[in-house]
């Protein structure tokens, strides 16, 4: 992909470590599960899109799965932001 440029990554940078433990805010996960909540009731009464696509911008593509994605997931507290994917292939 034009324009894509590989980051070369530091395994001692500790955001990146996947046997540390994080802190559980459990106000903040109330709320979250909350919101997800109240996202599911207004999406079941209406087939609108919750997003408006229009301000949705694709920097770039590439193929991660053969199969159909279930979950996708933002993560913006590590040194680069990342987007984690999970599919049953």
């Amino acid at each position: 992909m034009p324009g894509l440029v590989p980051i070369v990554r530091d395994n001692s940078d500790k955001k990146r470590n996947p046997h540390r433990v994080f802190d559980i805010d459990f106000d903040q996960a109330k709320q979250h599960h909350q919101a997800e909540e109240r996202y599911e009731e207004d999406f079941s009464r209406s087939n609108e899109p919750y997003v408006d696509e229009s301000q949705i911008i694709q920097k770039g593509a590439w193929i991660a799965h053969t199969d159909v994605i279930k979950s996708i997931q933002f993560i913006p507290i590590t040194s680069e932001p990342l987007v984690m994917t999970a599919s049953a292939d």
